[in-house]
């Protein structure tokens, strides 16, 4: 009879760092959503304006004007008939009872080529939404023009 070896008994901890790595990994590639909103477009530089902090609880909705005057809102496309029902639906989600207004902000971000037309009309479609908390986005001039 052959004699049998007896291994150490231990726990191979391969299988489960390698699960712990892929899931971190996951994580890591699928957490930020928010960066998901933004189209690549080429902000104006501005001379003068003030920091917008993004809030934590309740960021603003994002709406992209792309430079043909597509209107992009959660990394869809819309016209601007989709774009005004978008904006009553935030309206409603985030109505103040007292003056029917909406709470919720909106940043604009429009490519430097955008012809203000198409911007124009973003902003009468929050204004006939009672949309008032406006905000656009804009780069600062690189330090050498300050």
């Amino acid at each position: 009879m052959a004699k049998r070896q007896e291994d150490d008994a231990g726990i191979n901890l391969t299988p489960m760092i390698d699960v712990v790595f892929q899931l971190l990994t996951f994580f890591m590639m699928c957490n930020d959503m928010s960066m998901a909103e933004i189209d690549i477009l080429d902000l104006p530089k501005i001379k003068h304006g003030a920091t917008d902090k993004m809030a934590v609880k309740d960021p603003p909705l994002i709406i992209n004007i792309r430079p043909d005057g597509t209107v992009v809102i959660y990394s869809r496309p819309h016209n601007f008939a989709a774009m005004r029902k978008a904006l009553m639906k935030e309206r409603i989600s985030h109505e103040n009872p007292v003056d029917q207004t909406c709470d919720r902000a909106v940043r604009v971000r429009a490519d430097k080529k955008t012809p203000y037309r198409f911007v124009q009309r973003v902003m009468v479609a929050c204004m006939r939404e009672r949309v008032w908390k406006l905000s656009f986005g804009a780069f600062p001039p690189p330090k050498e023009e300050m």
